[in-house]
């Protein structure tokens, strides 16, 4: 997996930039408004798994994701495998959707809608502090 650094500050946002993948307009808007509030820059907000790409291929990864499970009937699994493909790490967000199913994803960090900003922050938190831990080396034994 490739190493995604992180930055102290995460360019203009304190947290880093962040992704937001929300295909109800108006709670992709309420989130990102939040997510500034709480330090993050915006990297994008896409509504589909194509729109995430494009935004994905005009420059380099975001530092996080929020990634709503089912963009209007389509699974965004392909788009949390790029993801994690590319050292980025995401988090759930979801109403409805049970990933249980989902074998490689059953025990990744998810958010139940309707959700609070605190739960959202608080996941963002620990998916980014999890990369990290995978990220600094471990000493040979």
């Amino acid at each position: 997996m490739p190493q995604h650094e992180f930055s102290a500050d995460g360019g203009s946002g304190q947290h880093g930039s962040l992704l937001i993948v929300e295909d109800e307009p108006l709670l992709a808007l309420q989130m990102s408004r939040a997510m500034e509030d709480h330090g993050w820059s915006i990297y994008g907000v896409a509504s589909s798994i194509e729109e995430a790409n494009i935004l994905l291929a005009e420059r380099t990864p975001p530092d996080a994701a929020i990634l709503d499970v089912d963009l209007s009937g389509k699974d965004v699994s392909p788009l949390a495998r790029s993801l994690r493909c590319a050292g980025v790490p995401f988090l759930f967000c979801t109403g409805y959707e049970d990933l249980r199913h989902v074998g490689e994803f059953a025990r990744h960090r998810t958010v139940r809608k309707p959700a609070t900003v605190h739960q959202i922050v608080q996941g963002l938190k620990d998916v980014v502090h999890s990369a990290r831990v995978e990220l600094i080396p471990h000493p040979a034994a």
